[in-house]
């Protein structure tokens, strides 16, 4: 699209891209005015790039300066129309900056959008500007966000709009005909297979029709001709890498993709960002939104990363909303009171709808204090302490291989280091790179697979809940995997206690832990077979391997933890063969999806206690101490 002039047909040329060479460098195809294919040349920079149409007999640039077309909502949709007001609600009133119109008077606010057909529109929206909502992306072309209002009961709609340019206004959560693209689903190497094999099947008809016409040999004709170059170059980079870890998504890829322009994030897509950063596209799309805002995990991720906390979201936070949300002239909108009042969204969307509406949840913790099972600690009511027993071992065969370590005075030869920030399943050959999410699946999957009947004494929805409270904490400790040292340090310690038999050092609580807490995951490198095990131990001996081993949930497969595993494979054994008890057994064992293992606190740990546990009897039939 062309602005600030025109053009004449005889000096705009399409030209075959299969045949075509740029004639310098920098010259590339646009769509122009609906032609394809159109060369065009950069006269600015490569970070300020301005491309100017090419006249072909004199082989220079000229013409005004080509801006991509700006995609806008469409005030015919369905889905927005409704919600459009009268436009002489804002007769008299100029736009600000940001081309928003005030009514001081009523507290309200509106929008006027310009559609890509030029159909004009007015709505009532809230600003949703507060805080660290997405400072970021207001980059280069100024976009901010604000959220819908419903004019007939003055309450937050779950629509975020953000600003492209004054009056056009631009969605990424839902679709909105004109322009706004749905929310399909992701582009994945398991896709791009599919098309790979319906374009090679399409391809191969159109080749045997030409065949047949011309009367060739199909199987000389094929010597010079393949129907398998229907890739991309970042789409066979997604196919290569299929088979391997993707990258943790970080603060860092946050922060690029909100800070790109608008028209960057159109251009290069959510999947394009996720392939050229090696990341799962399907659980980067959980922590962003294509506007460069960030959803709810985001935030809590770019939170964390900042070395900050939220606040506990006590009854009155639901109280004051409550008020907001009956108010008939609020001008707060959900997410900034969220903000206003440091709380995580994750835990508030388990108390609070999109509309702004109570959940049940929210409901009982709002009248009651009782907590959703996403809000940590979990119980409502909190059971007896369980005696010690086989029930809450973690699941052994006798003939395993051993999968506990023994007292940190037997390994402290062994030269074990610790490190907090490791991949918790890590690649044998490389341990720096991560398995977790490559064999595990999508974040939102993951599923505890076996609890060691942790949870048998809750029934109904109270064992529902309490499993879903672990759940939910195992998937925050994995979309921050690789940064776990802050978490784990607030948490535990490692100290040389004096009372009691010789232990070497002891994990401790830092803090008050209560019974049901995730602690973490056991992290180490990712045994499949005995073969990968072999390797390690021809390398560090049998004892210094087999003392870090741990199974898990699939059988043949263990994790060991020995040289580049976090503080908890630090914690004693609560019975030691031939010695006595060192204290009382207050941590297990769950088996979460397919290989890995987290550790619980089936008690209350108060502060200053040492975290033990039961390492089984196949251990102590392997390392003798």
């Amino acid at each position: 699209q062309l602005r600030h002039g025109t053009i004449t047909a005889r000096r705009r040329r399409s030209v075959d891209p299969g045949t075509w060479k740029p004639l310098q460098t920098g010259d590339k195809l646009f769509t122009v005015d609906g032609f394809a294919n159109i060369p065009m040349r950069n006269v600015g920079s490569l970070d300020a790039p301005d491309y100017r149409l090419i006249d072909t007999a004199s082989n220079k640039a000229f013409g005004p300066r080509y801006r991509e077309p700006i995609t806008v909502i469409s005030n015919s949709s369905p889905l927005i129309r409704r919600y459009a007001v009268d436009p002489e609600l804002i007769r008299g009133l100029k736009p600000d900056a940001r081309g928003i119109f005030s009514r001081v008077d009523y507290n309200q606010k509106y929008i006027c959008n310009i559609d890509d057909k030029g159909k004009i529109a007015v709505y009532q929206i809230r600003d949703n500007s507060y805080g660290f909502i997405q400072e970021a992306a207001a980059g280069a072309d100024n976009s901010f966000s604000i959220v819908l209002v419903n004019p007939k009961t003055n309450r937050d709609l779950s629509i975020t709009l953000s600003s492209v340019e004054p009056g056009h206004w631009y969605s990424g959560q839902i679709k909105l005909t004109g322009g706004a693209p749905d929310a399909p689903s992701m582009v994945t190497p398991s896709v791009l297979l599919k098309w790979t094999e319906a374009s090679e099947d399409a391809l191969k008809k159109t080749m045997d029709t030409f065949v047949n016409t011309y009367n060739l040999d199909p199987n000389a004709f094929r010597q010079f001709v393949s129907t398998r170059n229907t890739l991309t170059r970042r789409g066979q980079q997604m196919l290569d890498r299929a088979g391997t870890a993707r990258t943790s998504v970080t603060y860092d890829h946050l922060e690029r993709w909100s800070k790109a322009s608008q028209r960057e994030r159109n251009s290069l897509t959510l999947e394009g960002f996720a392939a050229d950063h090696n990341l799962d596209p399907v659980a980067f799309a959980e922590y962003v939104n294509l506007d460069g805002s960030y959803r709810a995990p985001g935030k809590v991720l770019a939170k964390y990363a900042r070395g900050e906390e939220f606040d506990d979201l006590k009854p009155e936070h639901l109280d004051a909303w409550n008020k907001h949300y009956n108010a008939a002239n609020s001008k707060v909108s959900m997410r900034a009171f969220v903000e206003q009042n440091n709380l995580n969204p994750v835990i508030w969307s388990s108390y609070v709808n999109d509309n702004g509406s109570m959940t049940r949840a929210g409901k009982d913790r709002w009248l009651f204090g009782q907590r959703s099972p996403q809000d940590q600690p979990v119980a409502r009511k909190r059971p007896a302490p369980p005696t010690p027993g086989s029930s809450k071992r973690p699941r052994l065969e006798e003939d395993a291989v051993p999968t506990r370590r023994r007292s940190s005075s037997i390994t402290a030869s062994f030269d074990h280091k610790i490190n907090n920030n490791a991949p918790i399943l890590q690649d044998p050959t490389d341990i720096r790179r991560s398995l977790t999410l490559e064999l595990e699946g999508p974040l939102h999957s993951i599923e505890i697979t076996d609890a060691n009947r942790f949870f048998d004494e809750f029934t109904g929805l109270q064992h529902v809940e309490v499993k879903a409270a672990a759940t939910n904490s195992i998937r925050e400790w994995l979309s921050n995997e690789g940064s776990h040292h802050r978490r784990l340090d607030r948490l535990v310690e490692v100290r040389k206690l004096a009372d009691g038999p010789e232990r070497g050092l002891s994990v401790v609580a830092r803090t008050d832990i209560k019974r049901f807490d995730v602690l973490g995951p056991y992290t180490g490198k990712l045994h499949l077979d005995q073969a990968s095990i072999n390797t390690e131990i021809l390398e560090k001996g049998e004892a210094a391997v087999g003392t870090y081993l741990f199974q898990t949930h699939t059988q043949g497969a263990t994790i060991s933890g020995h040289g580049n595993s976090n503080t908890l494979s630090l914690i004693n054994a609560v019975k030691v063969p031939n010695l006595p008890d060192v204290g009382i057994e207050n941590v297990g064992a769950l088996y979460v999806g397919n290989y890995m293992v987290f550790l619980i606190a089936w008690r209350d740990i108060p502060a200053g206690t040492e975290l033990l546990m039961d390492y089984g009897k196949a251990y102590w039939k392997y390392i003798r101490p």
